[in-house]
């Protein structure tokens, strides 16, 4: 489960993006066993550019996935927003990012679980940071870690993606949960790939890997810079 507070947001710090104004992002994942689509935009504040000075994020998202309580198989919606404030910055090799904001979930789920404790509308909230760095030949390698405080909620994902010209190819690795789920992926990207004016979609295809067995996912996401 992907929890509304954190984006799961690449920023990319190419030069194309850094020289926009704005980023907007929307994109879609699903599974066997789970599903998240999200529409976001991080805005940069006052003279700040985006890799470069304060940014504002503001995410609205849905996902639902499921657990197991028992012998009870649980099913969990949950939709909300989030908004974070931020800093970027870095050098030609070097980029990251932090962020702190809240963030507004309503949860619903099919059975009664005493030990679920986020069940209608809850307010948390959040901290994230990421790091990109270019390497020698050609890759890249970058990561994002959040945490959603009071759900204990915890997401990761570690990218290493190599150029071919304006598209970028490689793996994915991600890990998250909280107290009642966890699980890990693994994957394929291939991202960069243009649409339209400033626009690029990344397509992505990997396992699911819980308790209960391995799933396959997919995923795809466009991003405008303006």
């Amino acid at each position: 489960m992907r929890q509304i507070a954190i984006s799961g947001l690449a920023l990319l710090f190419s030069s194309q993006v850094l020289a926009q104004e704005n980023l907007v992002l929307t994109g879609v994942e699903v599974s066997g066993r789970a599903g998240y689509a999200y529409l976001g935009s991080i805005l940069p504040l006052g003279d700040s550019v985006l890799g470069n000075g304060w940014v504002q994020r503001v995410w609205l998202d849905h996902n639902r996935y499921q657990y197991q309580s028992g012998n009870q198989n649980i099913h969990i919606q949950r939709s909300g927003v989030a908004y974070a404030l931020g800093y970027q910055s870095g050098t030609s090799h070097l980029s990251y990012a932090a962020y702190f904001g809240a963030g507004y979930a309503y949860s619903d789920m099919d059975h009664e679980d005493p030990g679920f404790k986020e069940r209608g509308g809850r307010v948390r909230p959040h901290l994230s940071g990421e790091l990109g760095v270019e390497l020698p030949l050609g890759w890249r390698g970058d990561l994002i870690a959040s945490y959603t405080f009071i759900k204990s909620d915890y997401w990761f994902r570690g990218r290493f993606a190599h150029s071919l010209g304006k598209i970028q190819i490689g793996p994915e690795v991600i890990t998250q949960g909280d107290p009642n789920y966890s699980m890990s992926k693994l994957g394929m990207l291939v991202s960069g790939i243009p649409l339209g004016k400033q626009g690029s979609v990344m397509l992505k295809a990997g396992a699911v890997f819980e308790d209960r067995g391995t799933t396959p996912y997919i995923g795809v996401e466009y991003v405008q810079a303006f």
